[in-house]
């Protein structure tokens, strides 16, 4: 009736021409009602809820096995640092479902353990004005339209200039339409930032099924990021921000394989992301999201790479960062425009051939002045897979030969650096 299915708790075995209970007094069969969580946790910031209730919600009793010198986690009302010898100490003492945590970690870890699934429809969550760390409290994905959209009769949430992210995804309201951006769908075991003009209540649906908890990997196949460059790993920042942005270059096509990366002072990479066509205009549109370990100052600049010219581009405006920064949206983006008609890079890739290739491929180049130029591959999910070259060089054109023998068959990033310009380029290795 509840469209559910459930576990029984008695094992029987099986014995040739058995009979157990009869209609006077049939066998009792008992649910189970006991539901399991689980969540890898990794080296840095990790954002989490948890929709399964224990018999113990203190932060010791749950986070018992989770904290080494140095860990801390915090709640938008409170917060605890984890002390060796002596556990969880500090103003958060509890975890409440309903709430979103931060959890920062030296090392990987994970959370598991068993309780009661929660109730959605019996658990309202009130929302302020401003910004609410939410928990996701159904125990199956739903999209985002369903569950804090126009499709739930039961949320307040949404309305024009309303916003939603999490730790690398997010949404602006449009009214009329619903969420819009890259956050679609909201997932068990994770929590969102949302900001609301006017406070209100969000009552999850109520949902059936088996997946009380997801690992990483459904987390990941879910909300995929882009492709990584540099090793960038936005789990590594403590903030971010989102800037929606299109590129306005004379002469040039976006398309999915373009990207605008973010760099902060230091010249590491904060924010990476492809374009995607926006369903209310069906132009491109880059929804970024930008990270720092600052709530305010670092300058960041833009780079733009355009795959049909294969040219890097720096872009006009640098923006400071700020914790929780929202600039434009899906209909009003930030338009940029390139600083100089000059291409950034004082590197240009003439060919990658063959390509796609088994096993060897050229690398062909040149470089307007001399320097250490060091050749990367990366993998799909923007992992280092190995290095092809790290020397100097004089000027000029130049050729590097690259086996991959030892590699498996897929998609890799070639990306070239000298002087801190960066070309990258997509290769296909098929054996």
């Amino acid at each position: 009736s509840d469209n559910a299915i459930y576990d029984i708790d008695q094992k029987i075995d099986f014995v040739s021409d058995m009979t157990v209970g009869n209609l006077f007094t049939p066998e009792e069969l008992t649910i189970s009602t006991s539901v399991d969580y689980n969540r890898d946790f990794t080296t840095g910031w990790n954002w989490f809820s948890v929709n399964v209730v224990a018999d113990d919600m203190s932060i010791n009793g749950l986070l018992n096995q989770t904290g080494a010198g140095g860990d801390y986690i915090k709640s938008q009302g409170g917060y605890a640092d984890f002390y060796d010898g002596f556990g969880w100490g500090g103003t958060l003492a509890s975890i409440d479902p309903k709430l979103g945590l931060k959890l920062r970690l030296a090392s990987p870890s994970s959370l598991n353990y068993s309780g009661s699934a929660i109730d959605p429809s019996l658990n309202p969550i009130s929302l302020s004005s401003g910004w609410n760390w939410i928990g996701y409290l159904p125990a199956i994905p739903l999209d985002i339209n369903t569950a804090v959209g126009p499709n739930n009769p039961n949320g307040d949430a949404g309305a024009g200039g309303d916003y939603i992210k999490s730790q690398n995804g997010y949404a602006d309201y449009y009214s009329g339409f619903g969420w819009g951006g890259t956050l679609s769908s909201l997932l068990p075991t994770e929590m969102y930032m949302l900001r609301l003009a006017n406070a209100g209540t969000l009552t999850y649906p109520s949902s059936s099924g088996s997946l009380a908890s997801m690992n990483s990997n459904d987390l990941q196949n879910l909300n995929i990021l882009p492709t990584l460059i540099n090793g960038f790993d936005y789990r590594s920042y403590e903030f971010n921000g989102s800037i929606t942005s299109t590129v306005n270059i004379d002469n040039i096509i976006i398309s999915d394989s373009d990207y605008i990366a973010s760099y902060n002072s230091s010249g590491e990479c904060v924010g990476y992301v492809h374009p995607r066509v926006f369903e209310l205009t069906d132009e491109y549109v880059f929804f970024l999201m930008v990270y720092g370990n600052e709530s305010n100052g670092d300058k960041m600049n833009f780079e733009y790479y355009n795959s049909y010219s294969n040219q890097t581009f720096k872009l006009d405006h640098n923006i400071d960062f700020a914790s929780d920064m929202t600039i434009g949206n899906g209909l009003d983006p930030l338009v940029f425009g390139v600083e100089s008609p000059e291409i950034v890079s004082q590197l240009s890739i003439q060919s990658i051939y063959p390509n796609p290739f088994n096993p060897s491929t050229n690398i062909e180049y040149s470089i307007s002045d001399g320097g250490r130029v060091s050749i990367l591959v990366y993998d799909i999910m923007g992992r280092q897979a190995g290095e092809v070259f790290n020397d100097y060089q004089i000027a000029g054109q130049h050729k590097i030969v690259w086996n991959a023998i030892d590699y498996s068959s897929g998609i890799y990033y070639i990306q070239i650096n000298i002087n801190d310009n960066i070309q990258t380029q997509k290769v296909v290795l098929l054996k």
